[in-house]
């Protein structure tokens, strides 16, 4: 499964140069999505990119990962960078697998499982799929987002199934990782 994952990490990488290079499409401003002033769906997809690096945080510290400068670079890029740097930081880090549950971790997971249903709610009850798929077509971000996303869940299914007996939970996207997190 790892050298699937680091297949995957490898094309994701070459799909975003490439579209980047010849493929830019015009591209939603961050500053609007930060502001709200984007597609609900986008928002929440964009936000969501943001609360996968927390969540990810929050699992090394469960799992009492000891963690190197090159690591903790690592997880700080994830939040800007997402899978092009969580994926090389979590996939080769040696875990503890005795779970040590903290406030931090209870407390964390829980406020991101609210916000992620808050914002589930947003963006699919005041979004419009159909515009969120126009953007993907025609928006490097968004498509790069999405491939970001789906990339991160299939990573979050990989760590829980090693850690822990109900990783099946995992299969409901960011909710399933954080509640593994909680328990």
């Amino acid at each position: 499964m790892q050298k699937n994952l680091m297949l995957l990490w490898i094309m994701l990488i070459i799909y975003a140069a490439l579209h980047l290079i010849f493929f830019s499409m015009s591209s939603i401003h961050i500053v609007d999505l930060m502001f709200m002033n984007e597609d609900p769906m986008i928002f929440m997809m964009f936000n969501f990119l943001g609360i996968f690096p927390f969540a990810f945080l929050l699992f090394t510290i469960k799992y009492q990962v000891v963690l190197k400068t090159k690591h903790k670079i690592g997880l700080g890029l994830g939040f800007v960078s997402g899978a092009f740097s969580l994926y090389p930081t979590l996939t080769y880090l040696s875990y503890n697998n005795k779970a040590k549950k903290t406030n931090l971790t209870t407390y964390g997971s829980v406020v991101s499982m609210i916000m992620v249903v808050v914002l589930l709610f947003y963006g699919l009850f005041f979004g419009s799929f159909s515009n969120y798929f126009y953007h993907f077509l025609n928006d490097s971000l968004v498509q790069i987002m999405t491939i970001d996303f789906i990339f991160l869940y299939i990573l979050s299914i990989h760590l829980m199934h090693k850690k822990t007996k109900k990783w099946y939970f995992t299969f409901i996207p960011l909710v399933g990782f954080l509640f593994n997190i909680y328990e």
